[in-house]
């Protein structure tokens, strides 16, 4: 019976994913701002999704539109129903909960997202998260040994495509070393914590293997503090000035009057909350970093020492670093009460940002304290999201496109809470 229930399941689900496919792919391509930046594979873009589209732009030709469409589309169905049967075989859930768990992994491919049509690095993003998750939980709770060289691989195209999963194998590496602390001193153990460890690094280089080669310059992906120094300016003060020197203080002063004559500064107006004021940063992120600091950065390095506007972007890069440094420590107490917000609107509520971390630290003192393991599945399944809004609120502001990855993650971390909360009642 048990059989014939699964049978029927999988039917039921290859229907839906039949639909998806049939009705996607007859939706047209997608291009947007960003699309032009990826396919002229410029300097700010990591490696993975411009190498991607070069491929099928060179195999393809007139036909890119639909085989770009066509591959995210088919990795992406692959890699939900992986997901699926992975999560599965770790915890039971009935028909409406693998229906819930579908609707939700399914939801980035229709409106607004559209992440199998658009051609942006999403595309590959979100399928290599999802087969990264389902090789990680196959590695640390099946014993599955294949599963850590796909789970390797996945996270290296996965970084190497957006650049804010680059720390996951610390928390993976971390629930390896809770699961085997009394087995840490058998090699195999530690070969495989120094190769996740090792694969961080690895990524790091790769990209700026990448980058020597496409763009001659041996660099990481310029842009992070650029992006980063946004919510730094945005509550900075005009005597801020006098901690810089140099360059960085002449970008620094036309970028933050500027900013200031347009009244994008938390200073420009009393609000009636800090959800308010970042609200107005989040609203303007994309003028206060897009429009006046990174083109003001590149202006002044290309015309003072007539630098490549590759050149100007690296310069423009270390300078939106010690930027951001200093007027993090200088302006703290706004910055740090921003940057809470920020997270908190990356998870839509305060109550969902508390739930998720007081389920992550309860889960982690019960996986020390208990053999079972569905609290190490349960801290892992509530610390990504976590991980990756903070991570998020450090580099940007925290719109869907960033942190819609969190969605399945957080569903499966209320079920399985629901579930144990359950059992212990009735217990």
């Amino acid at each position: 019976m048990k059989l014939k229930n699964t049978t029927s399941i999988n039917i039921a689900f290859f229907f839906i994913y039949g639909f998806c496919f049939f009705f996607l792919i007859f939706q047209d391509a997608i291009y947007t701002h960003d699309t032009n930046s990826y396919l002229k594979t410029l300097i700010y873009r990591s490696s993975g999704y411009p190498t991607f589209l070069f491929f099928l732009k060179t195999i393809f030709k007139s036909y890119f539109d639909i085989a770009v469409v066509s591959f995210q589309l088919l990795l992406g169905l692959l890699s939900i129903h992986i997901f699926i049967t992975k999560i599965s075989s770790l915890i039971r859930l009935n028909i409406l909960e693998k229906l819930g768990l579908l609707s939700i992994l399914l939801f980035p491919f229709f409106f607004p997202l559209y992440v199998s049509n658009n051609i942006c690095s999403e595309g590959l993003s979100y399928p290599l998260f999802l087969l990264m998750i389902s090789f990680a939980l196959d590695f640390l709770f099946s014993n599955n040994k294949k599963s850590f060289k796909f789970l390797l691989a996945s996270f290296i195209l996965l970084s190497l495509t957006r650049g804010q999963f680059l720390l996951s194998p610390l928390i993976i590496a971390f629930i390896y070393i809770l699961m085997n602390r009394k087995k840490l001193k058998i090699k195999t153990h530690l070969f495989k914590i120094a190769l996740l460890l090792l694969s961080i690094v690895s990524t790091v280089f790769i990209d700026k293997l990448y980058h020597k080669i496409i763009n001659d310059h041996f660099v990481s992906t310029p842009f992070t503090y650029i992006n980063a120094s946004t919510a730094a300016l945005y509550v900075s003060e005009e005597a801020d000035v006098n901690l810089f020197e140099g360059d960085d203080k002449v970008i620094f002063k036309a970028t933050y009057d500027s900013i200031s004559d347009e009244g994008l500064i938390f200073s420009s107006k009393k609000r009636d909350s800090y959800e308010a004021y970042y609200m107005h940063f989040h609203d303007n992120l994309i003028q206060i970093c897009n429009r006046t600091l990174f083109p003001t950065g590149n202006d002044h390095y290309k015309n003072k020492y007539t630098l490549t506007n590759r050149e100007s972007i690296i310069r423009n890069e270390e300078t939106a670093k010690n930027i951001y440094f200093a007027l993090v420590k200088n302006n703290f107490s706004k910055y740090i009460k921003l940057f809470y917000h920020n997270i908190v609107n990356g998870l839509y509520s305060q109550f969902l940002f508390f739930f998720l971390i007081l389920v992550s630290v309860y889960s982690l003192y019960k996986a020390f304290t208990s053999k079972e393991k569905h609290f190490a599945i349960l801290f892992l399944l509530s610390i990504f999201p976590i991980s990756n809004s903070f991570i998020v609120a450090f580099a940007s502001h925290s719109i869907q496109r960033y942190i819609f990855y969190n969605y399945s993650l957080i569903f499966l971390t209320l079920l399985i809470t629901i579930k144990l909360l359950y059992r212990e009642f009735k217990n």
